[in-house]
């Protein structure tokens, strides 16, 4: 699949088209489970994810270590990122996106779903899944340091 298929697949719209902000927030804030949020979140990033990080890994382990290793490496890129901006090393998002990971599998495994809910339930029920993840992390990296 096309990075173009696939953004469209995942977004509704093609890549680059008149609402395809606003279909990816809706798609992605909306989402009747925390794995379909991360489906329809940045559909680009995610591509490259899928076809860079996720498949090969797959290849030569299990899926749930394919899962938190691609969350990883995508929290390691933003936080060089950051650091790079930054002027100095920040370590952040990597354990923020790998705690992600973790409830990411937790809550596929558990079968959780919230599609008998209303959209704004959905909506708060994944950025709650979000911040709580955030909280963990530097919880945890607090520990660590």
């Amino acid at each position: 699949m096309s990075l173009y298929e696939y953004v469209k697949y995942r977004n509704g719209v093609p890549l680059g088209a008149k609402g395809s902000l606003p279909n990816m927030l809706k798609r992605s804030m909306g989402a009747s489970s925390f794995k379909k949020f991360w489906q329809h979140w940045n559909p680009v990033w995610g591509y490259y994810l899928l076809k860079l990080i996720y498949q090969p890994i797959f290849k030569i382990t299990n899926r749930n270590i394919a899962v938190c290793i691609t969350f990883a490496v995508s929290g390691l890129i933003h936080d060089v990122i950051i650091s790079i901006i930054k002027g100095n090393m920040i370590f952040v998002v990597t354990p923020w996106f790998f705690a992600i990971s973790i409830f990411y599998i937790i809550l596929e495994w558990a079968g959780v779903s919230y599609e008998k809910v209303r959209f704004y339930v959905r909506t708060f029920i994944n950025c709650s899944l979000i911040i709580i993840c955030y909280l963990i992390s530097v919880f945890v990296m607090k520990y660590i340091y």
